[in-house]
């Protein structure tokens, strides 16, 4: 997991399918919530590399909601 991250920060923003994206925050926030490693600030850099602005706004409009977390 810690291998797929890695890569994922490092060429992430290369994919431009959306499924392959959403298969990519879905391997960081498991990793996240599974062994504690934060990948916030990869999932928000992504976002934004790949225009998703939507998202990006949603899922900071929660952790606001979250108190921060």
């Amino acid at each position: 997991m810690f291998t797929a991250c890695m890569a994922i920060s490092a060429f992430g923003a290369y994919f431009q399918r959306v499924e392959d994206q959403d298969a990519m925050l879905a391997i960081l926030e498991q990793t996240q919530q599974e062994h504690a490693r934060p990948t916030e600030g990869v999932i928000e850099n992504m976002l934004k590399a790949w225009g998703r602005f939507g998202l990006l706004n949603e899922r900071q409009a929660q952790k606001k909601r979250d108190g921060g977390r």
